[in-house]
């Protein structure tokens, strides 16, 4: 597959408790549950499906990167506040690790921003901005996301083994959390984290500073006014 680099990507952040433009909410579930039923299929995730869209649904955010009017990319973004017991007891948290629950409760780690059912559109998966796969791209933005909010105290990843996508979230940064692999719908998995410590403000993103800022224009997040 020939690899092609995109002159411009913008990034939207598609939020529903502001107002939602129907049309690109409705386009991004379309994305979202197409590309995924690919990749279950290509990594034989027994037992994950997306017929069913309550992931969707429960994410508080949804980061999309396009091109042009073509979803590239797209990323699930929820947070989560131990400040309230209910959600000590959701599903992404009892797949932890004792070790690393055990990690979150001794930090005082109180309020997390996790990333979620990213995916690459399987048409970009050689696409290229600013000098960096869109793969790098994405989990960038995320991180570069969680830089701009400080009211979250962690940021973490549920990477899948057979993806790679491990790998590329440690050159940027991301950290294995304790208590090692975990197998979830038949794969390997590793939970990843960063902290406020490990991301402040004006880090850069080494060599893949310049592909990530550029998908912030002015510095600023591009969040797209969501209207019915």
């Amino acid at each position: 597959m020939n690899i092609k680099e995109y002159g411009f990507v913008s990034m939207e952040l598609l939020d529903k408790k502001k107002q939602v433009n129907r049309l690109a909410y409705n386009n991004a579930y379309e994305f979202w549950q197409q590309e995924w039923i690919t990749a279950i299929n290509d990594l034989s995730l027994e037992g994950l499906s997306v017929n069913i869209s309550d992931k969707f649904i429960s994410a508080d955010e949804i980061l999309v990167l396009r091109e042009g009017q073509n979803i590239a990319a797209l990323a699930l973004i929820n947070h989560i506040d131990l400040n309230f017991a209910a959600y000590r007891d959701i599903s992404y948290l009892k797949t932890l690790p004792d070790e690393a629950m055990a990690f979150i409760f001794n930090n005082g780690f109180k309020t997390i921003m996790t990333s979620s059912y990213n995916i690459v559109g399987r048409h970009y998966r050689r696409a290229m901005v600013g000098g960096l796969f869109l793969s790098v791209a994405l989990p960038g933005a995320a991180i570069a996301l969680y830089e701009k909010r400080p009211e979250f105290d962690l940021l973490m990843g549920m990477p899948l083994i057979a993806s790679g996508n491990h790998r590329t979230l440690a050159r940027l940064g991301m950290k294995d959390m304790p208590g090692g692999l975990i197998t979830i719908h038949n794969v390997k998995a590793q939970f990843v984290y960063m902290t406020r410590d490990d991301v402040c403000f004006g880090k850069d993103f080494g060599k893949y500073d310049k592909g990530i800022r550029s998908l912030f224009p002015d510095s600023a997040l591009p969040v797209a006014l969501l209207m019915n």
